[in-house]
């Protein structure tokens, strides 16, 4: 693990912090090229390398730190590079009296802002204390949202939002070139996101309907190096090892369950995705009852659970398991 070199502060949209966290580990566990100093919910400071953060499904803003402070004032000591810029604050308590001009005077902005065509832009975070930092990195939102479930080909209304997919894959702790199975694939959106991250997929659904409808998605989205099976999930057989499994497990009446009820679908599933994965490697499956973890018991040595409402009628259980 990297502990040296540049500092950085990440900022996370605010909806699920426990999701942010293990995503956040699973990525550091997975890369060991830099450190995390803390987390609070909505913003990480870390040390080393920026890149492998950049995947982050709830990541915002990445900024490199030029200066921390206890209070605004000790900011004038700040060395900011050359040219143009306009400063944004970002906050969870800041301050109601601080504004965004006032601490462009403080750093010496006069005759150097510019919000038409800075270059660069400076992000005065404030938790507890002032981070002055330089923006590295923004989240192009509009092109995670562009990978919804309805503006793709095919989709059902069950589908995941892509970022609570792309967690998923990401809490797998695999660096890029792995392999990942979806067993479940349905429309295909955790395969879309782990194709995205740089892995090599492997999908199936036991739905012919399913079968042909991700594959419509998987061109949409330009995805052509995969496989894809339409077979009952027991008797799915890779000719290339598994590094990770991610899946939305069926649940409720409408589900591909095939003959199976959904006890008996949970019980097998767990059995089979064990006896693919090696002792470390993990599986994440998303149900919407928690009685899977008594099951999962006889197969894997540690689950992490974290729960996210999905709207009204659906709350999700985001189940991480370690072989």
């Amino acid at each position: 693990m990297n502990d040296s070199g540049a500092r950085y502060i990440l900022e996370f949209s605010k909806e699920a912090p426990e999701a942010v966290q293990l995503e956040l580990r699973s990525v550091q566990t997975a890369y060991g090229t830099f450190s995390i100093d803390f987390f609070n919910g909505w913003i990480a400071k870390i040390r080393g390398d920026i890149e492998p953060a950049k995947r982050l499904s709830f990541l915002r803003y990445a900024s490199r730190i030029l200066t921390e402070a206890e209070d605004i004032n000790e900011l004038r000591s700040t060395i900011l590079p050359p040219g143009r810029f306009h400063v944004r604050i970002s906050h969870n308590d800041t301050p109601s009296s601080v504004t965004e001009s006032q601490i462009g005077d403080i750093i010496g902005g006069k005759g150097r802002i510019s919000f038409s065509s800075p270059d660069f832009v400076v992000r005065a975070i404030f938790s507890e204390k002032w981070y002055l930092c330089i923006l590295e990195f923004q989240a192009d939102r509009n092109e995670m949202e562009a990978r919804k479930a309805p503006l793709r080909p095919f989709f059902s209304p069950v589908s995941m939002h892509p970022k609570f997919a792309r967690f998923m894959v990401n809490s797998l702790s695999l660096k890029p070139g792995a392999v990942v199975l979806d067993p479940f694939c349905g429309t295909g959106g955790i395969l879309i996101e782990a194709a995205k991250l740089g892995y090599r997929i492997i999908g199936n659904d036991i739905s012919l309907k399913m079968f042909k409808g991700v594959k419509l998605n998987l061109k949409y989205m330009s995805i052509s190096d995969y496989k894809l099976y339409n077979k009952d999930f027991l008797d799915l057989k890779s000719d290339e090892k598994i590094n990770g499994i991610a899946t939305d497990l069926p649940y409720g009446r409408n589900s591909s369950a095939g003959t199976y009820d959904i006890e008996q679908l949970y019980s097998m599933s767990l059995e089979k995705f064990a006896s693919l994965l090696d002792s470390g490697e993990k599986c994440s499956i998303a149900v919407s009852t928690l009685e899977v973890l008594k099951i999962a018991e006889s197969h894997f040595r540690s689950a992490e659970v974290i729960s996210v409402r999905q709207h009204r009628s659906l709350t999700r259980h985001f189940i991480t398991l370690t072989r």
